[in-house]
């Protein structure tokens, strides 16, 4: 019976994921580089599908001078008070955040997560069926 519940999941899993990707549009990188566009430049990303189903990465940068405004002409020369920002864009179907690291970063960050949430979680839902069996028992 158990074993059923897991194969019913994972077919699941799968016939979701396989749904998602055939529901969506492939992208094309057309840019080899970013674009850049009112002070912001943005990289070509790591996605997959089109809007509101896409998902995957996209990193922007930008400066901004010392009063936090974004400094917009892309042939100023930078001042001693501007910052350099990067972020990086999470797109999870029609959700998006955004945090302050490389795409690379980010894509190690959450790779670590997944596979640390993969393998502990079970874990601590075994331990717990297992909790309360001893305690029926």
């Amino acid at each position: 019976m158990k074993f059923l519940r897991i194969i019913l999941r994972k077919g699941l899993l799968v016939s979701f994921t396989v749904f998602c990707a055939c529901a969506s549009y492939g992208q094309t990188n057309v840019y080899s580089v970013s674009v850049y566009s009112g002070g912001v430049s943005h990289r070509t990303g790591w996605t997959v599908g089109s809007p509101p189903w896409q998902f995957g990465l996209q990193e922007y940068s930008y400066r901004t001078d010392t009063n936090g405004l974004i400094v917009s002409f892309p042939g100023m020369v930078p001042k001693p008070g501007d910052k350099y920002h990067v972020r990086t864009r999470i797109i999870l179907g029609p959700v998006s955040f955004s945090v302050p690291l490389s795409r690379s970063m980010t894509a190690l960050a959450s790779g670590t997560m997944i596979l640390i949430a993969g393998f502990l979680l079970p874990r601590g839902i075994v331990r717990a069926r297992n909790r309360g069996k001893i305690q029926e028992g």
